[in-house]
């Protein structure tokens, strides 16, 4: 982990002579609340653009991944830059799952067998909190990490993750263990999920604004 760090640092140090950033969006045309690089833009003037405006340029979090890539005019460093994150990302998972394999799993388990609980419920409730809630503090840390809050990035977050445990996750644990599946409960949690997949999809089309009785609804929706 402390040599990724050092990498990074190393990696982000600029080799071109420092200029003035840009101060507004005019000078680049566009959307000034869309992160909009343009072809006619010199490298330079790409590295200006993401520094001053990194409130919409970057994803949220602490490692500014915008400026160590586009203000990285070598590209063997640039590429080295990529390389970094990759493993960088890499190993988070590895964490993420040995904490999950070492620490989460065997409590859920204890839990369920003191309670005496089925397996369908636990899934349901302690399973489904312990995946959530690294989902909520995420979101609200990508929504609070800039004076613009970005909540389609939290939204879309939340949607990929959605999408990806119902689809990736699922195809893999079946290739590497098959199992029997309770046809009843799975149908009834699809059921569920696709009801507030639908809610969601009102609220949005209903209006632009967000009312205190819709985030309310979702919550009695779970």
């Amino acid at each position: 982990m402390l040599f990724l760090v050092a990498l990074l640092a190393w990696l982000s140090t600029n080799d071109a002579a420092s200029t003035t950033a840009l101060t507004s969006t005019s000078a680049v045309g566009g959307n000034p609340d869309v992160c909009q690089i343009w072809k006619n833009m010199t490298k330079q003037e790409v590295c200006d653009y993401v520094n001053f405006h990194d409130d919409i340029c970057e994803g949220g979090g602490y490692l500014l991944w915008s400026q160590y890539v586009e203000c990285q005019f070598d590209l063997g460093k640039k590429i080295g830059v990529i390389i970094a994150g990759i493993l960088w990302m890499l190993m988070l998972f590895v964490m993420v799952s040995s904490t999950a394999d070492d620490f989460f799993s065997p409590s859920v388990s204890s839990i369920v067998a003191h309670l005496k609980i089925s397996e369908s419920i636990a899934g349901v409730t302690f399973m489904a909190f312990g995946n959530g809630a690294p989902d909520i503090f995420g979101s609200i840390a990508s929504v609070l990490s800039s004076p613009k809050p970005k909540a389609g990035l939290a939204l879309g977050e939340l949607f990929g993750a959605g999408i990806f445990v119902t689809t990736m996750v699922t195809a893999t644990i079946i290739f590497v263990r098959p199992f029997e599946i309770d046809v009843f409960s799975t149908i009834r949690d699809l059921i569920f999920y696709l009801i507030a997949l639908g809610w969601i999809t009102f609220v949005f089309l209903y209006s632009t604004q967000v009312y205190i009785w819709e985030p309310s609804g979702r919550i009695l929706d779970t």
